[in-house]
């Protein structure tokens, strides 16, 4: 790669060239051993399957959602979901499975309604001071949980998410990224003594 880099015309700067050498080559020396954990896993016989969904899964989904959030375009409130649960998850999952095996999500439950909100308590007169806050149907809020709950169990029981991955998890935050930095520095402080 780098000979074909070389070859192009734009830079003139000989530091440029050597630099954009020796980030290639450290690149491809490293990238081959970083890989090696997951080619080993990926050639096992872990195969992501999601869940059959069922209607006590979609019942528990339903109770988990807060009942005081914004309303789709659809109309149909947390609050709604929750006094009905018992009759409407039975239909919920058949659709979850639905989109499943066939692949589709359904594009109604792709719309949005997207409400303009000020920034920080600016007035509405400018559009500058606004930002578009997107509220999607509780329902593909329902279905997207349901599939991230089985993506993050297949991606915990397989060991394929690392413990230092703090963003998009679970009971993680950025403090908990801190203090596992924190308690790096201060191991390899006191090994050094």
């Amino acid at each position: 790669m780098y000979q074909k880099l070389a070859k192009i015309d734009i830079w003139t700067d000989e530091n440029d060239l050597s630099t954009i050498k020796y980030f290639l080559e450290t690149v491809s020396s490293i990238a081959p051993k970083s890989n090696e954990k997951y080619t080993e896993e990926s050639s096992s016989n872990n195969i992501f399957n999601i869940d059959e969904c069922t209607s006590g899964k979609i019942e528990q989904l339903i109770q988990k959602l807060s009942s005081n959030k914004a309303t789709g375009y659809d109309g149909i409130s947390n609050k709604i979901l929750k006094i009905g649960k018992s009759l409407l998850s039975s239909p919920i999952s058949t659709l979850i499975n639905i989109s499943i095996s066939s692949g589709l999500f359904p594009s109604q439950l792709k719309i949005a309604k997207v409400t303009p909100v000020p920034k920080n308590n600016a007035s509405y007169s400018h559009m500058s001071n606004l930002r578009p806050i997107s509220v999607l149907p509780s329902i593909s809020k329902i279905i997207e949980q349901f599939i991230a709950e089985n993506l993050m169990d297949y991606l915990s029981k397989n060991d394929i998410i690392v413990e230092l991955q703090f963003g998009f998890r679970r009971k993680r935050s950025t403090n908990d990224a801190l203090a596992s930095i924190q308690k790096f520095i201060f191991d390899n402080r006191n090994k050094r003594r």
